[in-house]
């Protein structure tokens, strides 16, 4: 048995917890069964990322949201962008952009990639990221 992290929706409501099963796929069943739609799965075990305790200034997350919407709108994929952006970035941000590019990987939201950096990333930032994938208009949501 796993313990799982999930994102789900009943209704407008946003659900965000943790649930014990055999795998991601269990989680999804049981959760779709009590009639909310599952938006993202992770395994919440050993997730232990370095960033947990890193703060990003304002300026730092309007540069970044900036040039991803640039990207984006030019055909980049996500994860080339934040591997683009992580190759001139300062340290803090590297390390940051570093641990959302291995979450995109494993197959996390974008969203829920950003609340696995800790502090870097305000509640705001993480419900504007979450909107955009959901309605598929990330690009404006960065720009």
């Amino acid at each position: 048995m796993t313990t799982f992290r999930y994102i789900a929706y009943q209704e407008t409501r946003r659900l965000v917890g943790t649930m014990v099963a055999d795998s991601a796929q269990d989680v999804t069943q049981q959760l779709e069964s009590q009639g909310l739609q599952v938006t993202a799965i992770a395994e919440a075990t050993g997730s232990g990322h370095p960033v947990g305790t890193t703060h990003l200034t304002l300026s730092d997350r309007i540069v970044l949201m900036q040039n991803l919407g640039t990207f984006l709108a030019s055909g980049v994929p996500i994860i080339r962008a934040l591997e683009l952006t992580a190759a001139d970035a300062s340290p803090r941000m590297h390390d940051v952009l570093v641990t959302i590019v291995t979450d995109l990987k494993a197959g996390q939201s974008l969203a829920m990639s950003l609340e696995h950096c800790g502090s870097a990333f305000d509640p705001v930032t993480i419900a504007l990221v979450e909107s955009g994938e959901a309605t598929r208009r990330l690009t404006e949501i960065f720009r």
